[in-house]
């Protein structure tokens, strides 16, 4: 490469998003980044918040559940309304309501306060989910899915930085309260800067727009099955990541420090996949790639499940970084398909499908805790096997949907 070149991965990087919108979404990929940091931060600083505070596992479960519950009904509300409210509003509510409930997270320990605190924060993240996902299908419209799969790799650096983050504080003896002040702050300087970003071509549309072909969305079963993907999917992530810790040490035989290592491990694979995937592809059939994934997610949940019984930790270690693999592009190429094949109502069909998977999330670990809780961590892995697949299923269930309806929509057109 001669001096002054460009190298080609910056290239084919930046010719992903036309020139105007750039600063745009250089702010949602770093509130992406933030996003991913304060959904995981709980978990490294909650062995600290339990003694702290005296609470048990059911009150941080209810603490961590209120999250869960704020963004699935932020996502459907912001669904209803991005189309109209555009990319600024939109992340202006999601990021006052993260930085405001980040900032006095924890000042006390009562447990309903938190937990209204958190539903705040998970209302937060639901906003900026919608207003990212729905902003970036604007950017491309025409293919966005290598875009959307580099975007959600943000979320996957914040993931994996964040508790690296926390877990350093805390040995350094900083109090795990400030964790959450200082992330606040990035929120709040976060907002400032977006109003300093150019909006062209994100701005929201006249109400009433797109209302006649709006009329008939419910009908359609690629709106749902872009919900109940995301719904199985996230069901799947949150349960293998969760509980990956305690699997390799109950299960497994391993120790508490390779458990965590596990954990990292996971979304390393994840990470991975979010950023080599749409380099690697550039084609336009994202339908197959999220049919590759889902094939990859449910063969490593499976092979987890059977050396959660047979024994084999290096193995799982491996299988562990495959399984993250199969779940890096599942979300952002199902949110990417939705949103091209509903070009009159891409707001109501996202946040619908991003409002499934904030129930995943509040569901899906819940039940594996009741299974574990009952049967023991192995079965809790067990039981995630037919879930893999099915997202393998409901995915291919969603691409036939999609492609039926694009047919019928040009056949409407040509009429």
């Amino acid at each position: 490469m001669s001096t002054g070149e460009v190298p080609r991965g910056y290239r084919d990087f930046m010719s992903l998003i036309a020139r105007g919108h750039r600063p745009a979404f250089l702010i949602l990929f770093a509130s992406f980044v933030l996003f991913g940091t304060s959904v995981t931060v709980i978990g490294a600083v909650l062995p600290r918040v339990l003694a702290d505070f005296a609470w048990d596992y059911l009150a941080a479960g209810s603490v961590i559940a209120a999250g869960s519950a704020g963004t699935f009904l932020a996502a459907y509300l912001a669904g209803r309304v991005i189309d109209r409210l555009g990319f600024r509003p939109a992340m202006v509510i999601g990021l006052v309501l993260d930085a405001a409930g980040l900032m006095v997270f924890a000042a006390t320990a009562s447990v309903p306060l938190n937990a209204f605190v958190y539903f705040l924060i998970g209302a937060g993240q639901g906003f900026i989910e919608v207003a990212v996902n729905w902003s970036i299908v604007k950017m491309a419209p025409e293919s966005s899915g290598r875009p959307m799969s580099l975007m959600h790799g943000a979320f996957s650096i914040g993931a994996v930085a964040g508790p690296i983050a926390a877990g350093a504080a805390i040995a350094a003896g900083i109090p795990w309260g400030v964790l959450y002040r200082v992330l606040g702050g990035c929120f709040l300087l976060l907002l400032a800067t977006t109003f300093l970003v150019p909006g062209r071509g994100l701005e929201g549309a006249a109400a009433g727009s797109g209302a006649g072909r709006r009329a008939g969305l419910h009908g359609e079963p690629a709106f749902w099955l872009g919900s109940i993907v995301l719904m199985l999917y996230v069901g799947v992530e949150m349960g293998l990541s969760n509980w990956m810790g305690e699997f390799f040490v109950s299960a497994l035989g391993t120790t508490a420090a390779s458990g965590a290592f596990a954990v990292s491990t996971f979304w390393m694979g994840l990470l991975a996949g979010r950023f080599g995937v749409p380099l690697l592809y550039k084609g336009p059939r994202h339908d197959r790639v999220l049919d590759v994934l889902g094939v990859i997610l449910g063969v490593a949940t499976a092979a987890l499940a059977v050396l959660g019984y047979c024994g084999g930790a290096a193995a799982a270690f491996l299988f562990s970084a495959v399984a993250g693999f199969g779940c890096s592009c599942v979300y952002p190429l199902s949110m990417s398909l939705v949103g091209e094949a509903f070009p009159e109502a891409q707001g109501e069909a996202m946040g619908f499908a991003s409002a499934g998977g904030g129930l995943g999330s509040l569901l899906f670990p819940l039940g594996l805790a009741c299974v574990a809780k009952s049967w023991g961590i192995r079965a809790g892995y067990l039981a995630l096997v037919p879930l893999a697949f099915s997202v393998l299923g409901t995915g291919l269930l969603l691409s036939s949907a999609i492609h039926r309806r694009s047919r019928r929509m040009l056949d409407a057109d040509e009429g």
